[in-house]
């Protein structure tokens, strides 16, 4: 498993270049991570999160299959502020002209990493994201996958990301 480390850390590092970059032209907001990062601080209040599946060419010019995906999650202040700069309107509370802005900021941003990926010789396919409202939202890891968790603070509030993925052996 050690020896597909460096490319789940490409991987990482192109979803995470391609969000900042969209985030930034969707909302005109900065991020700036957060470290070290302490999951327990962090209420997630609305989350989405997409299915990666695909492969990469390893050294020996196989194809390797892995399963993967993509979460962002917002404090709910935050994102409604967020979703309010997209759509050029204030809300100040959670309905249904808002659910859509947070899966379409991961779309677009898992969208648009597909080209830094290639460059890397990773190709994924991409599932509709999904969003989940309110605070219990937990996802349970086994040993077998790589994952990375990063937090960011913008002007208006707090956001995670995390990308995991499990090498088919």
């Amino acid at each position: 498993m050690k020896e597909y480390q460096e490319t789940f850390e490409s991987m990482d590092s192109c979803v995470i270049t391609a969000f900042k970059t969209i985030y930034k032209t969707m909302t005109d907001l900065d991020v700036t991570p957060i470290k070290p990062v302490n999951m327990n601080d962090f209420v997630r209040n609305y989350s989405t999160t997409m299915g990666l599946n695909g492969f990469f060419t390893n050294d020996k010019n196989e194809k390797v299959k892995f399963k993967g995906n993509a979460v962002i999650s917002w404090q709910l202040d935050g994102y409604l502020k967020m979703a309010s700069r997209i759509m050029g309107e204030e809300y100040t509370e959670f309905c249904a002209d808002v659910n859509d802005v947070g899966m379409e900021v991961l779309n677009t941003a898992v969208g648009n990493s597909k080209a830094l990926l290639g460059k890397n010789n990773i190709f994924i396919g991409m599932s509709l994201p999904t969003a989940y409202l309110g605070n219990q939202f937990f996802m349970e890891r086994s040993q077998n996958i790589f994952s990375e968790t990063h937090v960011f603070d913008t002007s208006v509030g707090k956001l995670c990301i995390i990308v995991n993925c499990l090498i088919d052996l």
